[in-house]
């Protein structure tokens, strides 16, 4: 699959996400990438600690359009992962979405390992290390594997 131009990162939410998810947003946004925060649902979707956030689209909205997913971040959150799991749609964005060298991020294990049992080589994982809570450092990480899969 041909690399995309201009890549289409996905924050994929559902209700109990971690909020710092929403510092990587920023800084994304801040670089000048184009970031989308997806919901299961279109409605408002609340984080681990009572944040609430309207997504820009619903994943079924996703699913109806023709774009290109070239990155997918998933924060970690309690119960969050759970949702994301029993959510057929998911499998369905990972599995027939992301393309063959696209770029998946987890924002903590549990992420990272639901993330792993969806996606097959060559995708990349980039994940916060065990323990890390630097928002800042792995949203860079993000763009780094961007601009090395541009390159690419």
């Amino acid at each position: 699959m041909a690399k995309a131009q201009h890549p289409h990162i996905i924050l994929l939410l559902a209700d109990g996400f971690e909020e710092n998810a929403l510092v990587v947003v920023t800084i994304l946004r801040e670089a000048g990438l184009r970031v989308t925060m997806v919901g299961l649902r279109s409605s408002q979707v609340t984080g681990l600690h009572g944040i609430v956030v309207k997504p820009d689209m619903s994943l079924d909205r996703l699913l109806e359009t023709a774009v290109t997913v070239t990155t997918l971040i998933v924060p970690e959150g309690n119960g969050h992962i759970e949702r994301l799991r029993r959510d057929p749609r998911v499998s369905t964005l990972l599995q027939k979405r992301l393309p063959y060298d696209g770029l998946v991020a987890g924002m903590g294990a549990r992420s990272e390992k639901f993330l792993r049992s969806y996606t097959r080589e060559p995708i990349r994982c980039v994940a916060l290390d065990k323990g890390e809570t630097c928002t800042d450092r792995f949203a860079h990480q993000i763009v780094a594997q961007l601009l090395e899969l541009r390159r690419g």
